[in-house]
């Protein structure tokens, strides 16, 4: 009895280990696709890319209007409202999307090289390409047209308290963003952008993008009152 014992229960620690192990893989393999969670990148600035460096007064974006986003979970959700139930992504070896552009200035700032960068994806359904997406980093990703141009810029939402801090970090340096509410709002961004023009970015932009750059430069040390 004894042994009868002993051999169902290795039994059972065979069978559970072995549960966990094809639990564990799923989980990696999910993790991998970017189906582990879902998250939502909202569309804040359409830009359109030139080459030409000039002053600040002239860039120009479009606002982003019909506000649209990007769902990447078990579902993906694509700027042109279409769903995937079924979907991959692939990494690309490809050159960053206007690195160079003063329009995206905001965008790379603080970064001085492509292996900085994460890097691009491109989104497909069977044989089917979905989009490519040229990620800056976990927040901020970079979309073009068909035609190259415009450029959609889209942003995952801090949480409230990444907001708060912010906001109360930009009030510590001087710079104004309104009511500290964790919410960022024109004010906010306006801040943004004060900051950005105090730290020598020679351009100033309608909506300005919060990268993680951007959030830590204001939000580490800052000085004391």
């Amino acid at each position: 009895m004894i042994r009868v014992f002993f051999q169902a229960n290795h039994v059972q620690i065979i069978l559970f280990s072995l549960l966990c192990l094809a639990v564990a893989g799923c989980s990696s393999r999910d993790a991998l696709a970017g189906k582990s969670t879902s998250r939502q990148y909202d569309v804040v600035a359409v830009r359109a890319l030139n080459t030409v460096s000039m002053p600040a007064l002239n860039l120009r974006e479009k606002g982003a209007q019909n506000a649209r986003f990007i769902r990447i979970g078990e579902q993906l959700h694509w700027l042109d409202d279409a769903r995937y139930e079924e979907w991959d992504s692939v990494v690309l070896r490809t050159r960053p999307l206007g690195m160079d552009d003063p329009i995206l200035a905001d965008v790379y700032y603080g970064i001085s090289s492509a292996d900085e960068l994460k890097g691009a994806k491109r989104y497909t359904a069977g044989d089917q390409t979905i989009g490519l997406i040229y990620w800056v980093d976990g927040r901020i990703g970079l979309i073009s047209a068909a035609a190259g141009n415009p450029v959609y810029v889209i942003e995952r939402k801090l949480h409230r308290s990444e907001a708060l801090q912010l906001e109360q970090s930009l009030v510590t340096r001087g710079f104004d963003p309104g009511k500290v509410d964790g919410v960022i709002d024109a004010a906010t961004r306006a801040a943004i952008n004060s900051y950005l023009e105090s730290t020598g970015l020679p351009y100033r932009y309608e909506t300005p993008v919060i990268t993680e750059q951007i959030y830590k430069s204001i939000t580490q040390n800052p000085p004391h009152g």
